[in-house]
């Protein structure tokens, strides 16, 4: 049976990840669109990437910057 506490931190992090897909789709999205009317090879691939990298705050970032 769970306690209040482990309920609370369960909820705290299904809404978390739910948060952080958001968050790769829109990147993702976004990024794609800007790298196809750039017209960058592997605009989509570019863009996966960038969106996946997304869930490590500066790092990931700075590493698709570098790559693109």
């Amino acid at each position: 049976m769970k306690t209040t506490i482990q309920r609370k931190l369960a909820d705290t992090l299904i809404l978390y990840l739910k948060t952080q897909f958001v968050v790769m789709t829109v990147v993702t999205a976004v990024s794609w669109i800007l790298l196809a009317m750039l017209e960058v090879r592997f605009a989509l691939l570019l863009a996966f990437m960038t969106g996946a990298l997304s869930t490590i705050p500066v790092l990931g970032t700075i590493t698709s910057a570098i790559i693109a």
